[in-house]
């Protein structure tokens, strides 16, 4: 029994972004983003695997709505972990579809990583928010910029991973487009480095 002092048990989350594709063949959850302090960094799990199976478990076809709620990368996860008894730095391991490197065919792999806490930000000691582990802080005062950093790194994330992980989406855009985005992006780059 613990006492009413003692702090609540760590929300648990693998710090992946998902896409589910339940109707798919088999049915998975694609990883569209592996969050900064994901248990599953180099790891050698990659943007675009797709995840068939948790420590041996098919992902189901058609999930009921409270056990979707709970699918990896939503809010409700922490509740699946904390349901099966799972702790900080508990083993996980994904089996993923892959596509091979020729573009021909699938690879199935499995990835362990492990299940940390959720962290909400990142914080130099004074307690400052960072964009993430070594960042500058999430805003400077008078930096020139328009944005957030926060914003700013999750947008860069969000771009990114979309060119990596959608092919539909690679093919739709353009070179000279892509690289004016990127060039826009040189200032604030240029301060993190």
């Amino acid at each position: 029994m613990s006492s009413p002092d003692a702090a609540p048990a760590p929300e648990l989350v693998i710090g992946l972004s998902i896409a589910p594709m339940w109707e798919a063949s088999p049915p998975a959850l694609r990883v569209t983003g592996i969050g900064w302090f994901s248990g599953f960094r180099q790891t050698g799990l990659q943007v675009g695997d797709q995840i068939i199976a948790i420590d041996g478990e098919a992902v189901p076809a058609r999930p009921a709505p409270a056990e979707a709620q709970r699918a990896l990368g939503t809010y409700g996860e922490a509740q699946r972990w904390a349901q099966a008894g799972k702790a900080e730095g508990a083993p996980l391991t994904l089996t993923v579809r892959r596509r091979a490197t020729a573009g021909q065919g699938w690879q199935t792999l499995n990835v362990t990583g492990r299940l940390l806490p959720a962290i909400n930000s990142p914080r130099t000691p004074d307690n400052r928010i960072l964009i993430g582990p070594g960042g500058p802080p999430e805003m400077y005062e008078k930096d020139g910029f328009d944005t957030a950093w926060r914003a700013w790194a999750d947008d860069f994330a969000k771009a990114t991973s979309a060119v990596l992980d959608d092919p539909l989406h690679a093919l739709a855009l353009t070179s000279t487009f892509e690289l004016k985005r990127l060039q826009a992006q040189q200032p604030r780059v240029a301060l993190l480095a």
